[in-house]
């Protein structure tokens, strides 16, 4: 079972996460009524690139996007290889192992204003940051920090969710002074979640 690789399994449950008994598109269907505009969504990856970030965080999510309601659809707005740009949250859910809602306990007319600017900004244009990935992998695995591999300008997919989009909340829980490091990857956004900010729906 892959899962025993990059964690503790017992049972049916991995590092206190409860393990699917229904498919994903069982537990989308449940969900789906719940999710709102401005939620946050982390999924759990297969490609190579999901599996090193599962390995090096020790964690089980390894992508994070905003979701974004237009009338009844669910697009999510996500850093990717062609910088950030919008997708239908189903597919991009699909396309996945695992996943997870997390919805921030904001008014939803501030929340639906802070969605928009985040939008506003994404459609300016805002590039992937690799070197921003590789140097959490190596702060992550081995705690060393390359100077040289930082960039504040582009983003990573749980950057733009948590600081570019997060912080116009804002989700304090996140913040660089909480969570004591220049960058936040996925599974940061379970591990330093404040339920008086932001509780998870799934």
């Amino acid at each position: 079972n892959p899962i025993t690789k990059f964690g503790f399994f017992t049972g049916n449950e991995y590092n206190g996460f409860k393990i699917m008994e229904e498919t994903i598109e069982q537990k989308y269907d449940r969900i789906r009524p719940l999710i709102t505009n401005g939620c946050i969504g982390l999924v759990r990856g297969k490609s190579l690139i999901a599996k090193g970030i599962e390995w090096a965080d020790k964690a089980y999510f390894s992508h994070a996007f905003l979701i974004y309601a237009v009338g009844d659809r669910l697009l999510c707005i996500q850093a990717m290889a062609d910088g950030v740009q919008p997708n239908f949250l189903s597919q991009e859910i699909f396309a996945n192992v695992d996943f997870c809602i997390l919805q921030p306990q904001f008014p939803q007319e501030h929340i639906d204003d802070c969605v928009n600017a985040a939008f506003t900004k994404a459609e300016k244009g805002i590039h992937y940051n690799y070197k921003q990935l590789l140097n959490i992998l190596i702060q992550k695995k081995f705690g060393y920090d390359i100077q040289q591999l930082h960039d504040s300008v582009d983003n990573i997919c749980s950057v733009f969710a948590a600081w570019t989009y997060g912080s116009l909340l804002p989700l304090k829980c996140y913040s660089q002074e909480v969570i004591k490091a220049d960058y936040i990857s996925p599974m940061d956004l379970i591990r330093f979640l404040d339920p008086s900010e932001i509780k998870i729906i799934s």
